[in-house]
């Protein structure tokens, strides 16, 4: 999924709530925080000389050590950040989007967003 269509489907859905399966049936926990956006440039080269870029959008979710109860972030609440972020950083929207997530049963990594499930 791009950033682009990341955005739309947060914006058509703003008072959903949002949340992040890692693993089947595994769900960051409701208290998790979108605390870092980076847009890395992919620059490679294959063993037949091929030079390939592209650019990722790499969200990172983070659990606090305290987990909190209460109910999931809302899409609205990604979105205000997604603005703020945007005022500072021209992202290509055309980027693909990782969710970077890892806790103490699973660890950190990079991870492609597939998809929604409303």
């Amino acid at each position: 999924m791009n950033w682009k269509e990341f955005k739309s489907v947060l914006r058509e859905n703003s008072e959903a709530p949002l949340q992040f399966e890692y693993k089947q049936n595994q769900w960051a926990h409701n208290s998790f925080h979108l605390t870092e956006f980076k847009q890395a440039q992919i620059v490679s080269v294959d063993c037949g000389g091929q030079k390939n870029e592209w650019n990722e959008i790499i969200i990172q979710v983070w659990e606090p050590p305290v987990l909190q109860l209460g109910p999931p972030m809302k899409a609205q609440k990604a979105i205000e950040i997604i603005d703020l972020v945007e005022g500072v950083v021209g992202f290509d929207q055309d980027a693909e989007v990782k969710i970077e997530y890892g806790n103490a049963n699973f660890g950190t990594r990079q991870m492609p967003l597939t998809g929604f499930q409303l």
